[in-house]
């Protein structure tokens, strides 16, 4: 018995315990293809708002 939760993993979605890693984003695990879409979707627009934010601001997004 895994008292601690140790080794077990969950949907970076939802929190749904997942066995296996038959649906894995980025390295995280999710309970469900469509929660993996959703998340790859968000990181996906996340992006494309920092990079027009970098391009109106003119900033790089390095250190200079």
């Amino acid at each position: 018995m895994n008292v601690f939760g140790i080794g077990k993993k969950y949907c970076y979605t939802c929190g749904t315990e997942v066995s296996g890693n038959q649906y894995t984003r980025f390295g995280k695990p999710f309970c469900s293809e469509e929660h993996a879409q959703q998340y790859t979707d968000q990181m996906n627009k996340s992006r494309q708002e920092q990079l027009a934010t970098a391009q109106q601001t003119g900033q790089s997004g390095g250190c200079c």
